[in-house]
């Protein structure tokens, strides 16, 4: 596909190696790879893509280094490289001059105090405090194994007992075409309240779910790290009182949190009932 210039597969289940004919595509312009289990080295024959203007790798298993031949791309003007497995120096120059923390976050092998990660060491410090990460990092993998080996039998007894079904098969995948229709364009008929990173909507999915869109402005600079906070902590956290994230969508220009929609209005609303308003939070009811 000589002539292609967008490619998005993100929010998939692909894996293996990020394919090098990929660089065959000459006029590419877009590639948006994030959210799937692809792994192994960035190639660095996507460096020899010399009109692409945004890469998205976030979200995948990737190792090994940031190829440095990318700061010599003269039209790349994003990159995001965030919650792989990726060490070693980010580049200074380029496109990387103008990212923030939030563009390479999630990746604990890298460093660079420039962009506010940790220092970047000499070749032996370095390799020293790789191999120590290395250690911590298998320690901690066992450990959670182990526990996970002695709870999991337990809730699932407990599961099967009470017989409620186990949900947790992973996140529903819900495209962004499938949220701009639930919520009408993303009408303000729809708008439930708007927060310091974004906007809230309600939609209805064609299936009849009603659900909450967290939509995040990407214009504040803050917002691509709080939208990769909360979902690395609503995926690992399970409490009644907590509520759980359905799916997220994700891509260079969009990022939405999808929640299930509560009908009992907001928080503030029960703290600081209004008129006639018959919410009363009593703190003394069961």
């Amino acid at each position: 596909m000589v002539m292609v210039q967008s490619i998005d597969v993100s929010v998939n289940r692909f894996s293996g190696k990020i394919p090098d004919l990929l660089s065959s595509c000459t006029n590419l312009q877009y590639l948006n790879l994030s959210w799937n289990s692809f792994d192994g080295l960035i190639p660095t024959s996507l460096t020899s893509l010399k009109n692409l203007q945004a890469i998205d790798l976030s979200s995948n298993n990737l190792s090994g280094t940031i190829p440095m031949a990318f700061q010599e791309m003269k039209m790349l003007q994003y990159i995001y490289l965030s919650s792989n497995n990726l060490i070693g120096e980010v580049p200074k120059r380029g496109v990387f001059a103008r990212i923030d923390k939030s563009a390479v976050s999630g990746n604990v092998g890298l460093c660079g105090d420039w962009i506010k990660l940790q220092p970047c060491f000499d070749s032996k410090n370095k390799q020293f405090l790789f191999s120590k990460k290395v250690i911590i990092l298998v320690v901690i993998s066992i450990a959670i194994f182990i526990m996970s080996s002695a709870v999991f039998p337990f809730f699932y007894r407990r599961n099967t007992n009470q017989n409620i079904p186990n949900l947790n098969f992973g996140p529903e995948r819900i495209s962004h075409e499938e949220l701009v229709y639930a919520t009408s364009g993303f009408s303000q008929t729809n708008l439930l309240g708007v927060g310091s990173f974004g906007s809230v909507y309600r939609g209805i999915l064609k299936n009849g779910t009603n659900i909450a869109i967290k939509v995040l402005n990407l214009q504040d600079e803050n917002a691509i790290e709080s939208f990769e906070r909360e979902c690395n902590v609503l995926k690992r956290v399970r409490h009644r009182n907590v509520i759980k994230i359905i799916s997220a969508c994700s891509n260079l220009d969009f990022r939405a949190l999808v929640l299930p929609f509560m009908s009992n209005g907001n928080l503030e609303r029960w703290l600081y009932p209004q008129g006639g308003d018959e919410c009363r939070l009593n703190l003394a009811d069961d």
